[in-house]
């Protein structure tokens, strides 16, 4: 619901507003560092994810869903 999940013991945020979305994420499994997080939706690229700035998350406001 805030657009955020789980990857590699961080949390992101993804770029747009996905909440209860399935998104595939794709990342250079030969690099250590996994801070460069590509989003995907239905196939289209959406972005990079950026770690997450809670505080900045949790004053975000979103669209109400039916």
């Amino acid at each position: 619901k805030d657009n955020t999940f789980s990857f590699a013991a961080r949390r992101y945020e993804t770029p747009v507003d996905l909440p209860n979305q399935e998104i595939h994420l794709r990342y250079d499994r030969r690099r250590t560092d996994t801070t460069t997080v590509i989003i995907y939706h239905k196939g289209q690229r959406l972005g990079a994810a950026r770690l997450l700035d809670a505080v900045a998350n949790g004053l975000a406001r979103r669209k109400e869903q039916p």
